[in-house]
């Protein structure tokens, strides 16, 4: 958010509804996913606008993908028209594929669309691959999916194998916007952490984890898929390589969040850790070791299945 403000000289930032960037107070002003994550940090940074991401819960009922895309964009055209001028904005911030909101994958024409408007207003688009990027969806990074360049991209989480390491990449012209003393950190550039993460980037090489991905990754869909036909709750299965949802749902269509909570306990008594995603809090989401092998991917699925069946019961 500094660099964009840096390079384009404009102070206004545009952040997606159910988005997910941090927690400091940069990164919480464009976080959307959960009020309680702002509630005692009022105010934050100003200037920062919300619209639409064109996920199910974030559109009106009914809208298939085409009427959401256009539905959305629509929003971002209007929030150009009647609240800040685009001229004013200095970058568009979003995750490829939202991760808190709950791995949420948009249409190819919704991205395509966002750098479309940031071209055409000279505004920044700024891709968080922190949970999306490094293999997680079987490209090295999510927004390859798209077809769409970032100007400015933030990378984490998997760059190290686990070490505390993270990254801003922008062309060399955005960069040289951040002159000496406008940004910086006591242990940026940690040389552990740095041989760690060279290390990582062999291990894609020499052990093709892109294409292991993707292999896995379809097989865990698809088992996702047959616990969604077993299990009426679950209401969709979604997801891109080694980034994978479930949603709840109770059999009115309303969002099984109680559920999910029952779940995840009897998945944690079961020695299964899980985690929820989603606006709603009714998703589970499924971010596996990039190496996790059929046979883990099977038994934590058995748990699953295991747990749904006794809670059918009840």
């Amino acid at each position: 958010m500094k660099l964009a403000r840096a390079y384009t000289k404009r102070p206004a930032m545009i952040a997606f509804e159910g988005s997910f960037h941090g927690r400091t107070f940069g990164a919480l002003s464009v976080t959307g996913s959960k009020a309680k994550y702002r509630k005692t940090y009022e105010p934050l940074v100003g200037s920062v606008y919300f619209t639409p991401y064109p996920s199910k819960d974030l559109c009106p009922n009914g809208f298939d993908e085409a009427q959401r895309t256009d539905f959305c964009l629509d929003e971002l055209d209007h929030l150009f028209e009647y609240l800040v001028s685009p001229d004013q904005v200095a970058a568009i911030i979003m995750e490829p594929i939202q991760g808190e909101g709950g791995y949420v994958v948009p249409s190819k024409a919704f991205v395509q669309g966002i750098r479309q408007r940031c071209d055409r207003y000279g505004i920044l688009l700024i891709m968080d691959e922190i949970q999306s990027g490094y293999g997680r969806t079987g490209k090295m990074f999510a927004s390859e999916h798209f077809d769409v360049a970032a100007d400015i991209m933030t990378v984490g989480k998997a760059i190290a194998g686990g070490l505390p390491m993270s990254a801003v990449i922008a062309s060399p012209e955005v960069m040289a916007e951040w002159h000496p003393g406008m940004h910086g950190t006591t242990f940026g550039g940690n040389p552990i952490c740095a041989a760690a993460a060279l290390a990582v980037l062999d291990v894609f090489k020499k052990e093709q984890l892109l294409d292991h991905v993707n292999e896995i990754g379809s097989y865990l869909n698809g088992q996702l898929q047959e616990l969604q036909k077993k299990y009426a709750c679950i209401s969709d299965a979604r997801g891109l390589g080694l980034m994978q949802a479930i949603e709840f749902s109770h059999p009115d269509g309303g969002p099984a969040g109680d559920l999910l909570a029952k779940v995840q306990k009897g998945c944690l008594e079961k020695k299964l850790l899980t985690l929820g995603c989603g606006v709603h809090e009714n998703g589970m989401r499924f971010a596996t070791p990039l190496n996790v092998k059929k046979q883990e991917i099977d038994q934590g699925i058995a748990i699953i299945d295991q747990v749904l069946s006794q809670l059918s019961k009840k």
